[in-house]
C-alpha cells in the first residue's frame, strides 16, 4: 500500500526539523516504496526512492512515535 510511507514523506516536507519515521505491523524489513506509492506521492513533487520499509519494533515506539 505504502500510506505510512507516504505520510512520512508529506511530513518531512511539511516539518524537515522533526525525524519522522514510518513502520508497519505487516511489512517485512528493507523493502522499497511501491510502484504506486511513488507515483502517488510524485504528484506533489515528493519523492520515495530512499524510504525502505520496516516492521514495528519496541525500539521505533520507545523512541520514535508518528
Amino acid at each position: 500500500m505504502g500510506r505510512s510511507a507516504m505520510a512520512e514523506a508529506i511530513a518531512r516536507s511539511l516539518e524537515p526539523r522533526i525525524d519522522f519515521t514510518s513502520c508497519g505491523l505487516r511489512t517485512l524489513n528493507g523493502y522499497p516504496a511501491t510502484k504506486e506509492a511513488k507515483s502517488a506521492i510524485a504528484s506533489r513533487d515528493i519523492s520515495l526512492e530512499s524510504h525502505i520499509s520496516k516492521l514495528v519494533s519496541k525500539d521505533i515506539i520507545n523512541g520514535k512515535l508518528v
